[in-house]
């Protein structure tokens, strides 16, 4: 996987139009949140595709 393919916590943030804090506090609330991964030597990142998907279909509903 690419990092085309990734998105850092901070591009969800701005996409969601929220704090790095409440990414972290969405990932441990929210059911169904896209599953974070962390390639070796990295920070966490969300697969782009799945961060769209969530906020096309849920996202609304939490900002």
């Amino acid at each position: 996987m690419n990092d085309s393919e990734l998105m850092t916590v901070n591009e969800v943030a701005a996409l969601f139009g929220v704090t790095r804090r409440k990414i972290f506090r969405w990932m441990n609330k929210i059911k169904g949140w896209p599953v974070p991964v962390s390639p070796i030597g990295s920070r966490i990142k969300f697969i782009r595709s799945e961060i769209l998907e969530f906020y096309k279909n849920k996202g609304a509903r939490h900002q």
